[in-house]
């Protein structure tokens, strides 16, 4: 073997040698056909809560690409969309799971499909910077928020003052719903919790009350300097005792901050060549942006970088 061919071979080593399983199992998918997807029409389906903005930006910077493939498709909702991979209407699917998806699709399991995740919608939790709470459990946040819980909470600890709970949009958005969904699945929402419109104006209430917390689905802005956000623990009772993590990017990707629900791009491995140029656009930055911008945490920069090194590999 010629050097300058093994010099590239162990290059290429190099970029796929990672212990991150998404961008191993990236790397490891071959590359043959890769021509296939140049002018092509891509189809695709998804979850409806990221059509208009984000279904948009996605679509222009495929358009970028040389050779760019016409993308058709539309928003359905999670479950219809898998269910339109599953049938072969469509090459890849932008769903929202909150469990993990190789106990949900079996496909995924088999080695058929692959799944990577792009973004994730996280619930923040803050309260006065007064307020000497650093953090927060599950058990707690189901004695403040939840209509049905083992022991209503209904004054700080530390104070004696009476809590007033504040949600940064209506109980039944998607938001909130996902951090019912994950913090008290059995349980409504307490009634007595304040609504506000959005998540603006929960903040600029909770910045004008000692007793506020408030849940919100943004990070909180600079523009609320008397507001702290607090970590979070999953311990479901006073006496259990689980570390509390707070939501930087590095804790959500790596599933240790508790409340966040991923979204993935999910397609068969023999789709794989198909769509190159859509995995390089969801892990580009201005489709970074674009998710911060509608309040989605996209995956570390470190990780997108080594995601298209992969791409970029397997592409050439």
């Amino acid at each position: 073997m010629n050097k300058p061919l093994l010099k590239k071979l162990i290059a290429l080593a190099a970029i796929f040698a990672t212990p991150l399983c998404a961008e191993t199992a990236l790397a490891a998918e071959t590359a043959a056909g890769n021509n296939a997807a140049a002018t092509a029409t891509i189809k695709y389906a998804g979850s409806d809560f990221l059509s208009g903005d984000i279904e948009n930006a996605l679509k222009e910077n495929v358009a970028k690409a040389a050779n760019a493939p016409a993308l058709e498709g539309e928003m359905i909702g999670s479950k219809s969309a898998v269910t339109q991979l599953r049938t072969g209407e469509c090459d890849f699917v932008l769903v929202m799971e909150k469990g993990d998806p190789k106990s949900l699709f079996s496909e995924l399991a088999e080695g058929k499909w692959r799944a990577i995740p792009i973004a994730y919608l996280v619930s923040y939790v803050a309260v006065p910077r007064s307020n000497g709470v650093n953090e927060v459990s599950f058990y707690e946040l189901r004695g403040i928020f939840a209509r049905y819980a083992e022991n209503h909470i209904t004054k700080w600890e530390n104070t004696g003052v009476k809590i007033y709970p504040i949600l940064g949009s209506r109980a039944d958005s998607t938001a909130n719903s996902f951090f019912q969904a994950i913090v008290f699945p059995q349980s409504p929402f307490l009634a007595q919790i304040r609504n506000t419109e959005n998540d603006e104006g929960a903040l600029q209430e909770a910045s004008s009350s000692h007793e506020a917390i408030v849940v919100v689905s943004a990070p909180i802005a600079s523009k609320f300097p008397t507001l702290k956000t607090l970590s979070v623990s999953e311990a479901q009772s006073p006496d259990e005792k689980k570390t509390a993590y707070s939501p930087t990017p590095a804790n959500i990707y790596n599933r240790d901050y508790p409340l966040s629900v991923p979204f993935y791009v999910v397609y068969p491995v023999e789709k794989r060549a198909k769509i190159i140029p859509v995995l390089r656009a969801i892990f580009s930055n201005e489709f970074a942006s674009t998710l911060q911008a509608q309040n989605l945490v996209p995956v570390p920069e470190n990780i997108r970088e080594n995601l298209k090194k992969s791409i970029d590999a397997l592409g050439e």
